[in-house]
């Protein structure tokens, strides 16, 4: 972690050779995951004043397995996806200690290597894909959605092929990328914040 000009390498102790950390919040709290030696899967994580502690999910979902953290807002909560029993790909939330499962309506996969789950203090926004071929690794996603309050949204950008949305901030300006039709990936912002109130 670099603060003030310091550089800090940061290495879960269960694990000896894959470490990543994905989302910090104004607070410094920190969330990623980590390559267990037991297992040999995913583990999602939150790092905060240097502790860690691993991100359960199967409590509520028996099964669940190669958990990433991707996000986390001022409030706590975290975003991230897992995979199941079945290994298809679902996103989550954790808000309150409480997890929920976010599919967006016809996904095979929510979230995943392509469809990085972004959320602020009120939406999350993702990535989802509907074609079987590419699950579970999303990485050919083929729409974006916003969930927000339980409902979903999707959204697409003109004349685009696919469209992933990666990020939203506070004043709900948005991040991602999309193919045009020629096979290009381009980047973009939605700025929808500018003299937006009471989201």
């Amino acid at each position: 972690m670099l603060s003030d000009g310091l550089l800090t390498t940061i290495d879960h102790p269960d694990t000896t050779s894959f470490t990543v950390l994905i989302g910090i919040n104004s607070s410094g709290h920190i969330v990623g995951h980590c390559l267990h030696v037991v297992d040999g899967l995913f583990h999602g994580f939150t790092l905060i004043d240097g502790e860690f502690t691993d991100i359960v999910i199967d409590d509520d979902y028996p099964g669940a397995k190669s958990i990433h953290a991707l996000a986390i807002n001022a409030r706590g909560d975290i975003a991230g996806y897992f995979e199941d029993s079945d290994k298809k790909i679902h996103g989550f939330l954790i808000s309150n200690g409480n997890v929920t499962t976010v599919d967006a309506p016809g996904a095979v996969a929510t979230g995943g290597a392509g469809g990085v789950l972004g959320l602020d203090a009120r939406e999350l926004v993702g990535t989802y894909s509907t074609d079987p071929t590419t699950a579970p690794c999303g990485c050919t996603a083929t729409g974006a959605f916003i969930f927000k309050k339980g409902v979903f949204e999707r959204f697409d950008v003109p004349s685009a092929t696919a469209t992933s949305l990666n990020g939203v901030n506070t004043r709900g300006d948005m991040v991602g990328n999309y193919l045009d039709a020629t096979g290009r990936r381009h980047g973009f912002l939605f700025q929808r914040g500018l003299g937006r109130s009471g989201r």
